[in-house]
């Protein structure tokens, strides 16, 4: 897949994994049940990026997990504030209460 090929090539751009999240979610649903490999090798690629968790967060309420969802929610919402971006943080921080 075109995708994982980008991934293999720059495993810093971030937005492949977005695509190819929404790829397996909305397209290939049988692939389903790789979104959390191919985020969490996302986050261990890029781990200052708060948006990879938020989905991993996003995907894991989908699925009914609150344990990971709550998990990967407050990670993110710590790294966004480590990060100075309070106003994600807020964002998330809403998502998380949401749950």
């Amino acid at each position: 897949m075109y995708y994982k090929k980008v991934i293999t090539k720059n495993q810093t751009y971030t937005p492949v994994y977005h695509t190819l999240v929404d790829l397996y979610a909305f397209s290939y649903k049988e692939k389903m049940n790789q979104i959390p490999l191919v985020l969490l090798d996302g986050i261990s690629k890029n781990p200052k990026d708060y948006g990879l968790m938020v989905l991993l967060a996003r995907y894991y309420r989908e699925m009914g997990d609150k344990l990971n969802a709550t998990s990967y929610y407050q990670n993110a919402i710590d790294l966004a504030g480590s990060l100075g971006q309070t106003e994600q943080q807020k964002a998330i921080e809403e998502e998380l209460k949401a749950l």
